[in-house]
């Protein structure tokens, strides 16, 4: 009986683990989607204050990998896809490119990858 209620307490902890881990990825995903969004917004309404955009944008990346390389099982490469594209970003706004845009976009398609990957379904459950 013991290892009975030894097994249930274990498999409550990782299904309380794993719907934590889940609703704090879609947190932290929403808040760095959101600054992605306002610097490519100030981008495409040239206004002056995208380069601090892209600057809180580089800090909240560096918070934002912190925290999910260790809740997530993301993938590294995924990970420094995202950084490539970040760090990429002001040098692509001080050309003027509209590869800032696109950058914008793999940024948000990567994290979006972050929080499915995360995501269980009964086919990687089991």
């Amino acid at each position: 009986m013991k290892r009975l209620t030894a097994c249930i307490i274990i498999l409550t902890v990782i299904a309380a683990m794993s719907v934590f881990s889940v609703f704090a990825v879609k947190k932290e995903n929403d808040k760095f989607i959101s600054l992605v969004n306002a610097a490519e917004n100030s981008y495409r309404n040239e206004d002056s204050d995208t380069a601090q955009r892209l600057e809180e944008l580089e800090n909240a990346w560096n918070k934002y990998y912190v925290r999910i390389s260790y809740i997530a099982i993301a993938q590294s490469c995924t990970l420094d896809d995202i950084s490539y594209a970040v760090a990429k970003l002001p040098a692509l706004l001080e050309k003027g490119s509209e590869e800032f845009l696109s950058e914008c976009e793999s940024i948000r398609s990567w994290t979006e990858k972050i929080y499915h990957t995360q995501y269980p379904h009964l086919y990687s459950v089991f």
